[in-house]
């Protein structure tokens, strides 16, 4: 008797043992750390221009 082994499933239903799956979930994930970087480094340069603000208006930052 063949007996196949246990598969496990995550939120969207695909087998986490599948390796199609991994390519995909490791491109998934490359993607949003792109975009959070992009959103890190926007943030940045925003904070950078309100401090500079802040220094040109003669205020002291907290």
């Amino acid at each position: 008797m063949n007996v196949n082994p246990i598969h496990f499933f995550n939120e969207r239903g695909h087998s986490i043992m599948s390796a199609d799956h991994l390519h995909a979930e490791l491109k998934r994930l490359e993607d949003e750390v792109d975009r959070l970087e992009r959103a890190n480094r926007s943030l940045a340069m925003r904070l950078s221009q309100l401090a500079d603000r802040d220094d040109d208006d003669g205020f002291l930052s907290a």
